[in-house]
């Protein structure tokens, strides 16, 4: 959370979202928000919230925030209790499944695809999308 103004875009399939958006900041090295989504109004929402909020979990749907787990600490951390961290999590992925995402932990895999290492091959960053193995930008479309 720099505030580079820098901006990538890819697509990403498998989470399996039939409506809203999901953006979180929890994504270390990098802390870079990473926004996922249906629609583009949704998808501003959770990304505007989580610029106010100063980081961390959200889930959008219609324009309306469904759930935030606020981490203000460098976008990765909770001033808050363990116990109010685990509850709010649990809460976000039910409603993430309640959308149709059944990954069993749809956040961490968000923040992981924004963190440009060895694990995977394609990831998402600032500069757009990266092939890990090349250390090289690839165009967003194939063929």
């Amino acid at each position: 959370m720099r505030g580079t103004g820098e901006i990538g875009v890819g697509l990403i399939r498998g989470f399996g979202l039939r409506s809203g958006a999901m953006a979180t900041t929890y994504n270390s090295q990098q802390q870079n928000l990473i926004v996922l989504g249906t629609d583009d109004r949704d998808m501003a929402v959770a990304a505007n919230t989580l610029a106010r909020t100063g980081g961390g979990f959200v889930v959008v749907e219609r324009g309306e925030v469904r759930g935030l787990l606020e981490l203000p600490l460098f976008g990765l951390l909770s001033d808050r209790s363990y116990e109010h961290v685990v509850s709010t999590l649990r809460r976000l992925n039910v409603v993430l499944a309640e959308m149709g995402c059944h990954l069993p932990a749809p956040f961490h895999t968000l923040g992981f695809m924004g963190l440009p290492v060895d694990i995977g091959t394609l990831k998402i960053s600032p500069r757009g999308l990266v092939d890990v193995w090349q250390s090289s930008i690839v165009p967003p479309t194939v063929g």
